[in-house]
Protein backbone atom coordinates (compact mmCIF):
# COMPACT_ATOMS: atom_id res chain seq x y z
CA UNK A 1 0.00 0.00 0.00
CA UNK A 2 1.27 3.02 -0.87
CA UNK A 3 0.34 5.25 1.93
CA UNK A 4 -1.84 4.20 5.18
CA UNK A 5 -2.83 7.45 6.30
CA UNK A 6 -3.76 8.26 2.93
CA UNK A 7 -8.26 9.63 2.37
CA UNK A 8 -7.78 7.10 -0.25
CA UNK A 9 -4.91 4.87 -0.44
CA UNK A 10 -3.84 1.85 -3.39
CA UNK A 11 -2.31 -0.86 -3.24
CA UNK A 12 -1.49 -3.04 -6.34
CA UNK A 13 -0.96 -6.82 -6.11
CA UNK A 14 2.11 -8.96 -7.84
CA UNK A 15 0.80 -12.47 -6.81
CA UNK A 16 -3.16 -13.91 -7.00
CA UNK A 17 -5.12 -14.99 -3.85
CA UNK A 18 -6.95 -13.61 -1.30
CA UNK A 19 -6.46 -10.36 0.48
CA UNK A 20 -7.69 -9.16 4.08
CA UNK A 21 -7.82 -5.29 3.81
CA UNK A 22 -8.28 -3.76 7.01
CA UNK A 23 -9.68 -0.25 7.46
CA UNK A 24 -9.18 1.98 11.02
CA UNK A 25 -9.82 5.02 11.52
CA UNK A 26 -8.29 7.46 13.99
CA UNK A 27 -9.52 10.80 15.55
CA UNK A 28 -5.93 12.08 16.42
CA UNK A 29 -7.15 10.32 19.91
CA UNK A 30 -8.52 6.76 19.34
CA UNK A 31 -8.74 4.14 16.86
CA UNK A 32 -12.36 3.12 15.69
CA UNK A 33 -12.88 -0.57 15.35
CA UNK A 34 -11.72 -2.19 12.14
CA UNK A 35 -13.77 -2.79 9.55
CA UNK A 36 -12.05 -6.16 7.30
CA UNK A 37 -13.14 -6.59 3.82
CA UNK A 38 -12.30 -10.15 1.97
CA UNK A 39 -10.58 -9.40 -1.58
CA UNK A 40 -10.02 -12.25 -4.28
CA UNK A 41 -7.37 -11.16 -6.69
CA UNK A 42 -7.40 -13.91 -9.74
CA UNK A 43 -4.53 -14.30 -12.55
CA UNK A 44 -6.03 -13.08 -15.96
CA UNK A 45 -3.16 -15.07 -17.71
CA UNK A 46 -4.40 -18.63 -15.93
CA UNK A 47 -5.83 -20.90 -18.75
CA UNK A 48 -8.39 -23.72 -17.96
CA UNK A 49 -8.79 -26.82 -20.27
CA UNK A 50 -11.58 -29.38 -20.54
CA UNK A 51 -14.33 -31.18 -23.02
CA UNK A 52 -17.96 -29.44 -23.63
CA UNK A 53 -20.44 -32.13 -24.37
CA UNK A 54 -24.02 -32.68 -24.91
CA UNK A 55 -26.47 -35.00 -27.16
CA UNK A 56 -29.53 -32.66 -29.49
CA UNK A 57 -32.56 -34.58 -30.18
CA UNK A 58 -35.70 -33.41 -31.42
CA UNK A 59 -39.37 -33.41 -30.25
CA UNK A 60 -39.34 -37.02 -31.38
CA UNK A 61 -36.51 -38.24 -29.15
CA UNK A 62 -34.76 -38.62 -32.38
CA UNK A 63 -30.90 -37.37 -32.63
CA UNK A 64 -29.98 -34.21 -34.68
CA UNK A 65 -27.10 -35.44 -36.76
CA UNK A 66 -24.55 -32.94 -38.83
CA UNK A 67 -25.76 -29.97 -37.28
CA UNK A 68 -23.32 -26.99 -36.86
CA UNK A 69 -22.51 -25.09 -33.83
CA UNK A 70 -20.28 -22.43 -32.62
CA UNK A 71 -18.61 -22.41 -29.48
CA UNK A 72 -16.71 -19.28 -28.52
CA UNK A 73 -17.09 -18.82 -32.57
CA UNK A 74 -15.28 -22.50 -33.50
CA UNK A 75 -17.16 -24.62 -35.86
CA UNK A 76 -18.17 -27.78 -33.94
CA UNK A 77 -20.94 -30.72 -35.82
CA UNK A 78 -22.68 -32.87 -33.97
CA UNK A 79 -22.21 -36.88 -35.00
CA UNK A 80 -24.78 -39.26 -36.12
CA UNK A 81 -26.35 -40.09 -32.48
CA UNK A 82 -26.80 -36.22 -32.06
CA UNK A 83 -23.92 -35.95 -29.89
CA UNK A 84 -21.60 -32.74 -29.60
CA UNK A 85 -18.18 -32.94 -28.46
CA UNK A 86 -15.30 -30.68 -28.16
CA UNK A 87 -12.16 -29.99 -26.21
CA UNK A 88 -11.99 -25.47 -25.19
CA UNK A 89 -8.90 -23.43 -23.15
CA UNK A 90 -10.27 -20.87 -22.05
CA UNK A 91 -8.88 -18.23 -19.11
CA UNK A 92 -9.77 -18.29 -15.72
CA UNK A 93 -13.44 -16.86 -15.22
CA UNK A 94 -14.73 -16.28 -18.42
CA UNK A 95 -18.00 -17.66 -20.07
CA UNK A 96 -18.69 -20.12 -22.73
CA UNK A 97 -20.78 -19.12 -25.76
CA UNK A 98 -22.96 -21.98 -27.67
CA UNK A 99 -25.23 -21.13 -30.54
CA UNK A 100 -26.47 -22.60 -33.86
CA UNK A 101 -25.41 -22.00 -37.31
CA UNK A 102 -27.71 -24.22 -39.58
CA UNK A 103 -30.64 -23.89 -41.42
CA UNK A 104 -32.13 -27.01 -40.24
CA UNK A 105 -33.31 -25.41 -36.63
CA UNK A 106 -33.53 -21.93 -35.42
CA UNK A 107 -31.41 -19.53 -33.95
CA UNK A 108 -30.50 -20.77 -30.37
CA UNK A 109 -27.82 -19.64 -27.86
CA UNK A 110 -26.34 -20.31 -24.42
CA UNK A 111 -23.61 -18.75 -22.52
CA UNK A 112 -22.20 -20.89 -19.43
CA UNK A 113 -21.46 -19.51 -16.30
CA UNK A 114 -17.91 -18.32 -15.61
CA UNK A 115 -15.45 -21.11 -15.95
CA UNK A 116 -13.47 -21.61 -13.05
CA UNK A 117 -11.32 -24.93 -12.58
CA UNK A 118 -9.82 -27.04 -14.87
CA UNK A 119 -11.68 -30.42 -15.60
CA UNK A 120 -11.86 -33.38 -18.11
CA UNK A 121 -15.73 -32.58 -18.00
CA UNK A 122 -15.71 -28.67 -18.38
CA UNK A 123 -19.03 -28.58 -19.11
CA UNK A 124 -22.32 -31.08 -19.37
CA UNK A 125 -25.25 -29.76 -21.48
CA UNK A 126 -26.67 -32.88 -21.26
CA UNK A 127 -29.97 -33.87 -23.33
CA UNK A 128 -31.19 -30.66 -25.44
CA UNK A 129 -34.39 -31.51 -27.64
CA UNK A 130 -33.92 -28.66 -29.82
CA UNK A 131 -36.95 -28.05 -32.69
CA UNK A 132 -36.21 -28.68 -36.31
CA UNK A 133 -37.30 -26.38 -39.14
CA UNK A 134 -40.85 -28.41 -41.19
CA UNK A 135 -43.17 -27.34 -44.17
CA UNK A 136 -46.40 -26.84 -42.61
CA UNK A 137 -49.52 -26.10 -44.62
CA UNK A 138 -51.72 -23.51 -42.74
CA UNK A 139 -55.40 -22.70 -43.85
CA UNK A 140 -57.66 -20.07 -42.49
CA UNK A 141 -61.42 -20.61 -42.63
CA UNK A 142 -63.89 -17.60 -42.01
CA UNK A 143 -66.71 -19.74 -40.13
CA UNK A 144 -68.89 -16.23 -40.49
CA UNK A 145 -68.48 -15.80 -44.61
CA UNK A 146 -67.63 -18.48 -47.13
CA UNK A 147 -67.19 -16.00 -50.13
CA UNK A 148 -64.42 -13.89 -48.00
CA UNK A 149 -60.95 -13.11 -49.80
CA UNK A 150 -59.93 -10.86 -46.58
CA UNK A 151 -55.92 -10.88 -45.83
CA UNK A 152 -54.41 -11.22 -42.41
CA UNK A 153 -51.33 -10.56 -40.97
CA UNK A 154 -50.67 -13.33 -38.13
CA UNK A 155 -47.41 -12.41 -36.05
CA UNK A 156 -46.07 -15.73 -34.74
CA UNK A 157 -44.01 -15.56 -31.74
CA UNK A 158 -42.16 -18.85 -29.94
CA UNK A 159 -43.30 -18.97 -26.15
CA UNK A 160 -42.42 -22.56 -25.23
CA UNK A 161 -39.75 -25.21 -25.88
CA UNK A 162 -38.09 -28.24 -24.59
CA UNK A 163 -34.05 -26.68 -24.86
CA UNK A 164 -33.96 -25.98 -21.17
CA UNK A 165 -30.43 -24.68 -21.38
CA UNK A 166 -30.86 -22.13 -24.89
CA UNK A 167 -32.54 -19.37 -25.73
CA UNK A 168 -34.73 -19.86 -28.75
CA UNK A 169 -36.08 -16.01 -29.79
CA UNK A 170 -37.79 -17.00 -33.02
CA UNK A 171 -40.85 -14.90 -34.62
CA UNK A 172 -42.27 -14.33 -38.16
CA UNK A 173 -45.15 -12.43 -39.78
CA UNK A 174 -47.53 -14.34 -42.50
CA UNK A 175 -49.90 -12.87 -44.57
CA UNK A 176 -52.60 -15.51 -44.90
CA UNK A 177 -55.89 -14.96 -47.32
CA UNK A 178 -59.16 -16.49 -45.65
CA UNK A 179 -59.77 -20.20 -47.70
CA UNK A 180 -56.22 -20.52 -49.24
CA UNK A 181 -53.65 -22.18 -48.17
CA UNK A 182 -50.13 -20.74 -47.04
CA UNK A 183 -47.15 -22.93 -47.12
CA UNK A 184 -44.47 -21.71 -44.28
CA UNK A 185 -41.48 -23.52 -42.84
CA UNK A 186 -41.62 -23.07 -39.21
CA UNK A 187 -39.73 -24.75 -36.07
CA UNK A 188 -42.00 -27.91 -35.07
CA UNK A 189 -42.59 -29.07 -31.56
CA UNK A 190 -42.94 -25.86 -29.91
CA UNK A 191 -45.91 -23.52 -28.69
CA UNK A 192 -46.37 -19.75 -30.49
CA UNK A 193 -48.52 -16.96 -29.58
CA UNK A 194 -50.44 -15.94 -32.96
CA UNK A 195 -51.75 -12.30 -32.74
CA UNK A 196 -53.70 -10.77 -35.44
CA UNK A 197 -54.55 -6.87 -35.96
CA UNK A 198 -56.80 -7.63 -38.23
CA UNK A 199 -59.34 -10.13 -37.25
CA UNK A 200 -60.37 -12.50 -34.27
CA UNK A 201 -58.71 -16.30 -34.04
CA UNK A 202 -59.30 -19.56 -33.18
CA UNK A 203 -58.03 -22.92 -33.46
CA UNK A 204 -59.56 -26.31 -34.41
CA UNK A 205 -61.65 -27.44 -30.49
CA UNK A 206 -61.32 -24.30 -29.12
CA UNK A 207 -64.77 -22.41 -28.65
CA UNK A 208 -64.22 -18.68 -28.75
CA UNK A 209 -62.14 -16.20 -30.87
CA UNK A 210 -59.70 -14.07 -29.42
CA UNK A 211 -57.01 -11.50 -30.71
CA UNK A 212 -54.28 -13.49 -29.34
CA UNK A 213 -54.31 -17.85 -29.69
CA UNK A 214 -51.74 -20.12 -28.44
CA UNK A 215 -50.64 -22.70 -31.48
CA UNK A 216 -48.99 -25.83 -30.81
CA UNK A 217 -46.87 -26.97 -33.70
CA UNK A 218 -46.72 -30.68 -34.21
CA UNK A 219 -44.23 -32.82 -35.74
CA UNK A 220 -44.85 -35.45 -38.54
CA UNK A 221 -42.91 -37.64 -40.93
CA UNK A 222 -40.50 -35.27 -42.73
CA UNK A 223 -41.61 -36.58 -45.80
CA UNK A 224 -45.11 -35.28 -45.26
CA UNK A 225 -46.60 -31.51 -45.51
CA UNK A 226 -47.83 -31.48 -41.55
CA UNK A 227 -51.37 -29.12 -41.79
CA UNK A 228 -53.05 -26.73 -39.27
CA UNK A 229 -56.38 -25.09 -40.04
CA UNK A 230 -57.07 -21.84 -37.77
CA UNK A 231 -60.46 -20.28 -37.78
CA UNK A 232 -61.73 -16.74 -38.44
CA UNK A 233 -65.15 -14.77 -38.22
CA UNK A 234 -65.87 -11.77 -40.34
CA UNK A 235 -68.26 -10.84 -37.71
CA UNK A 236 -66.34 -10.74 -34.77
CA UNK A 237 -68.48 -12.75 -32.25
Amino acid sequence: MDDASLVNPSFITDTAGEYVISLTVNDAELDSESDNLVITVVDPNVTLSGYISGTFKHIMGLPIASVNFLINDQSVVTNEQGILSYRISVEENATVSIETNNDRIPYASYTSRPINQNAESMLSLGEQTLPLYQVIEILLIDTCDTTSTQEHILAFTLTEHEAPLFNIDYQFSQTLTVWEKATVTIPVGVTFNVHSETGLLRELGQGTYHNNITYVSRYSDPDITAGTTLFTCSTNP
